[in-house]
Formats: structure tokens, sequence, C-alpha cells
């Protein structure tokens, strides 16, 4: 059982990096390369060191992905 670790700012659910990787077995150059090519949601920087991936953007293109 993989467990996803998710911050919650203003109702808001963050994933790290690495919860990117698990989630979709990848390294993360992958998903730096998705960002890039396959118009995967950029991460947004909440404090200095510190950018997380939105899940709803995430689950949207993921979705969007399915087709």
């Amino acid at each position: 059982m993989q467990i996803f670790s998710i911050e919650k700012n203003n109702n808001t659910e963050w994933l790290k990096m690495s919860d990117l990787t698990a989630r979709f077995g990848n390294h993360r150059c992958s998903i730096y390369r998705w960002i890039k090519k396959y118009d995967f949601p950029k991460p947004v920087k909440l404090s200095e060191g510190c950018s997380r991936w939105k899940s709803s953007s995430v689950d949207a293109w993921e979705k969007s992905r399915e087709n």
C-alpha cells in the first residue's frame, strides 16, 4: 500500500515530487519532460525551496490523458 504525503493549505491539496514519482512510477526527469511536452501542470512555489503541485490540476491532467 502506497501512502502519498499530501499537505493541505487553504483546503487545497498539494503534492510533492516524491508523490508524483510514486503515483506515476517515473523518475523526476520524466515529470519535468511532461511539463515541457505534454502540458503537465507546473509546480507552484509555496515558499523558498518549497514547490508543490495542486492535486486537482494533476488529477485533471491525468484524466485528459485517458482519451
